[in-house]
């Protein structure tokens, strides 16, 4: 394959070569775990020579992998099924891909234009950021606001409005506008300053030439100058190629040299040269029909989501605070000045995203200063009251694909879009609440997620040396990793605030906190076309400052219900582990595990038991039993649900293969897989080879 064709491989067909595992690594998708004959061995070779990937990771002839589609472009490959056939021992294999082969173009998604008079519709990053300080610097922001609570504005929804109208009015007088697409055809307008000129210039002579060369065959057919012109026109379109070359060479640059300060401009740019559009869908709907309707995909996606809530009447909850220790310190009140919000404002990332038509976060930091004082203003009155804005509390949803079937609405996580000025009092709540819980050690040791110091390696570190001091002593480790269900949709609002309250919240601030959780609601944007909006139930919204903290309080409890394993904790990402020494260590892990599985149920949680994984480090004296008739019932356990767990030879742990032999061979194998599709995915974007540009990507 030519490096400079930028071309979308599919090779596919009955490769008859059994000994290779594909399903060893299959949700990523594997490049296969065994190498045993010279065919083989020749088919890895021609697969990492040429960045392809094998993406049929089911079944296809009697529990082998034997029916195979190698593309270089896997992120194209939308779903793949395997299904019997009367007629044949092997199953037929289809894979419907994510764009349409037929119009494979640049052309828009299906998005909705902005509105003109919009933030969307300026470049606010490229606006007079001084002038635009200077004249909100003149607002009588307390006369605006008196004026609103004589107009009965009870939680601030006018104010707020008032602000996000005079930012709005003020950046349509001092920031461009950006080149919008043509509302009657959803395309993009002519470029403007981006037209290529030399181009133009050159198709301009070209076609002068063509008119002389007509007029001459009209005029004079037998004229020798028809020969010249028609090759100075053959030139001439030499020329044109290689100004668009040029033309299309420096944007790429351009991008590859912003990769790093300015990503969005760099995925943007990736994006147009893509032949899928869009991250989301096609979606299954009811009737298992394929649609790419952006309404309706938005609406399958905003259901799918619904039913992750919890019921909070369900009876099974019980409160468990009263058999905790006593909590004697106290955080009920907050002061706060226009200096904390406008460090709030410098926490804000420049280029982060915001809820539809908030102020953008860019114009924030810019203008921080004359903004701190109307923000200080609502929080001040928001603070005292318990009161929030009703549009503050608006969540938009966007779907981000895991992985598995891109077809599956189930398959895509929920991340919500809030308002920056929310997310600037949630940071100051959240840093107040922070030193507060750290200075009184109410935190759980074992708990890795979103805590300052701590990150996914801390725990990975910690996990591992438990595992090798175990070893080190003579001593075996089982390890069972837990599977929480949409952890984050199915917090109970009730429970959470009882828990807040046993380790010393309350007043003013739980007030606050209970009023940020309820009367929620959130819309799914899909291709900026919005869902239905729907009551929020349960749950701490993901993509909040405040929410993951929420998370961390109400699972803190979980290892007080564990009495002899060690539980490891990164968010809702946890496991058990035990070292064996004799029999009735098992017994112990088991109702461990036991003991964890109705925590879940009495916290209105869901544990997922059929996709608990269980791990058993052995050290090299005691292998040979697991080969022994009577020790299989000693290396199995059993969920409540009469679930059984064997022994796996790895496990997906934080984004690292931990494999129960102590070798990295499975995890090096995922991490050359995933490095080939990026390759691949460079080489199918990008058309500069240099080794500046490829090292960058």
């Amino acid at each position: 394959m030519h490096p400079n064709l930028k071309t979308t491989l599919y090779i596919m067909g009955d490769f008859n070569l059994p000994s290779i595992d594909w399903m060893s690594l299959a949700d990523d998708h594997s490049q296969g775990q065994v190498r045993g004959n010279v065919p083989t061995q020749r088919l890895f070779d021609f697969m990492g020579a040429n960045f392809l990937t094998q993406v049929v990771d089911v079944p296809t002839r009697e529990g082998k992998t034997l029916d195979l589609v190698l593309t270089n472009c896997p992120r194209y490959v939308h779903e793949v099924v395997s299904e019997k056939l009367p007629i044949s021992d092997h199953n037929m294999v289809s894979v419907t891909t994510g764009f349409d082969w037929r119009t494979a173009t640049s052309d828009r998604a299906g998005g909705v234009v902005p509105d003109p008079e919009s933030f969307a519709a300026l470049n606010c990053y490229e606006g007079d950021h001084e002038k635009m300080s200077s004249l909100l610097g003149e607002v009588n922001w307390k006369q605006l606001n008196d004026s609103c609570k004589e107009s009965g504005d009870d939680d601030g929804s006018m104010f707020m409005e008032l602000i996000r109208l005079t930012c709005l009015q003020i950046a349509l007088l001092t920031c461009p506008r950006k080149r919008l697409p043509d509302r009657s055809t959803n395309r993009a307008k002519p470029p403007g300053k981006r037209t290529n000129k030399k181009k133009e210039i050159l198709r301009r002579k070209k076609r002068k030439l063509k008119a002389r060369i007509r007029a001459l065959e009209a005029s004079d057919p037998t004229s020798p100058m028809i020969k010249t012109l028609s090759e100075n026109v053959s030139l001439l379109n030499v020329e044109i190629r290689d100004a668009i070359d040029e033309y299309f060479n420096k944007r790429e640059l351009k991008a590859v040299a912003t990769v790093k300060k300015n990503p969005r401009f760099f995925f943007s740019y990736a994006k147009r040269h893509s032949k899928v559009k869009s991250n989301v869908g096609p979606l299954r709907n009811g009737d298992e029909n394929l649609s790419t309707d952006s309404k309706v995909m938005a609406d399958i996606l905003q259901a799918q989501y619904l039913s992750a809530f919890t019921d909070p009447s369900n009876p099974n909850i019980r409160d468990t605070t009263s058999e905790l220790p006593e909590t004697k310190c106290r955080l009920e009140n907050l002061d706060f000045t226009e200096e904390d919000i406008v460090k709030a404002i410098d926490e804000i990332n420049t280029l982060s995203s915001t809820s539809h038509e908030c102020i953008p976060a860019c114009l924030l930091k810019a203008c921080k200063v004359n903004l701190s004082l109307p923000l200080l203003i609502l929080w001040e009155e928001s603070f005292a009251r318990g009161k929030i804005p009703a549009s503050l509390k608006e969540q938009f949803i966007t779907p981000i694909f895991k992985k598995g079937s891109k077809s599956d609405p189930a398959n895509y996580r929920p991340v919500s879009l809030t308002s920056h000025v929310i997310k600037i009092f949630e940071r100051i709540i959240r840093n107040n609440m922070v030193n507060y819980l750290e200075e009184n050690y109410l935190l759980s040791n074992k708990q890795h997620g979103f805590r300052k110091g701590r990150s996914c390696l801390t725990q990975l570190l910690s996990h591992y040396d438990t595992i090798l001091r175990n070893l080190n002593s003579g001593d075996e480790t089982d390890v069972i990793y837990l599977d929480f269900s949409k952890a984050f949709d199915k917090v109970d609002h009730g429970l959470l605030l009882k828990k807040l309250k046993h380790y010393g919240v309350g007043g003013k601030l739980l007030e606050w906190i209970r009023e940020f959780l309820v009367n929620r609601k959130q819309i799914v944007t899909v291709n900026g076309v919005h869902s239905e909006a729907a009551d929020v139930l349960s749950g701490v919204p993901q993509g909040t400052v405040l929410g993951p903290l929420l998370f961390l309080l109400y699972i803190n409890d979980l290892e007080k219900v564990v009495s002899t394993s060690v539980v490891a904790s990164f968010a809702d990402d946890t496991r058990l582990l035990a070292p064996i020494r004799e029999e009735g260590d098992t017994v112990l892990l088991q109702e461990d595990m036991n003991s964890v599985v109705t925590w879940s149920v009495e916290n209105n949680m869901v544990l997922h038991e059929g996709k608990f994984e269980f791990l058993c480090y052995r050290n090299g004296s005691s292998k040979w039993l697991e080969e022994m008739p009577f020790t299989d019932q000693y290396l199995k356990y059993t969920t409540p649900a009469g679930i059984t767990l064997c022994p796996q030879s790895s496990v997906r742990d934080l984004g690292v293969i931990l494999s129960s032999d102590y070798h990295w061979r499975t995890h090096i194998n995922q991490i050359a897989a995933g490095a080939r599709q990026l390759a691949s995915w460079a080489l199918g974007v990008f058309r500069d080879r240099s080794a500046a540009v490829m090292l960058t990507i």
